[in-house]
């Protein structure tokens, strides 16, 4: 099974002189080396930690990136966490960005990035960064053959087993309206 880790990086915040810049072009203005310096960071470093490994880890992390403007890695926040690993080694590849943000907001306040990280089995679609590593004998049951299952419970009326299944897609995507609609019948028929 081949595991896809992306990284997709969205400017959250950032409003220079009254126009918003996208992120591609922030990174082109206040990192060194631009994107491709700060892709390179990550391409390089990034590794799939070996207890995530283990116990299959894939999901989504969403992370609060916080710069001073004098380029200091201010904050990292977490809006929810997989375990296993992940957000320490996420913590040790954006503390490696430090010393390479320049002119950040002509020093008028932070700057906030959000980062939504994913671990798939399979790439969903193109980010600015995909690694994709072999996680051999593994027997990972993936996002796409639980969805079946949990639909093949509700329709067979085990609400019980859905639960089950639906309890781990939202550990592993817990900002998912889908599952969150799905849960919702779920739930109802529970009751």
């Amino acid at each position: 099974m081949k595991l896809s880790i992306a990284l997709y990086v969205f400017l959250l915040s950032l409003s220079l002189q009254a126009n918003s810049i996208s992120f591609d072009e922030f990174i082109e203005a206040h990192y060194e080396g631009g994107t491709k310096g700060f892709l390179t960071l990550f391409y390089e470093n990034v590794n799939y930690p070996n207890e995530a490994r283990s116990h299959c880890v894939m999901g989504v992390v969403k992370i609060r990136l916080t710069i001073s403007e004098t380029g200091k890695v201010e904050k990292i926040g977490f809006y929810n966490k997989l375990g296993y690993g992940i957000e320490e080694e996420i913590v040790r590849v954006i503390e490696l960005t430090e010393g390479n943000w320049k002119d950040i907001n002509a020093g008028n306040s932070n700057v906030d990035i959000l980062i939504e990280w994913r671990i798939n089995e399979e790439p969903e679609k193109l980010g600015d960064i995909r690694i994709v590593t072999e996680v051999q004998g593994m027997t990972c049951m993936s996002t796409t053959l639980l969805e079946k299952r949990m639909r093949k419970y509700i329709k067979k009326e085990k609400y019980n087993k859905a639960r089950e299944v639906y309890d781990f897609l939202m550990y592993r995507n817990p900002h998912s309206l889908k599952y969150i609609n799905e849960g919702k019948t779920i739930l109802e028929n529970l009751n």
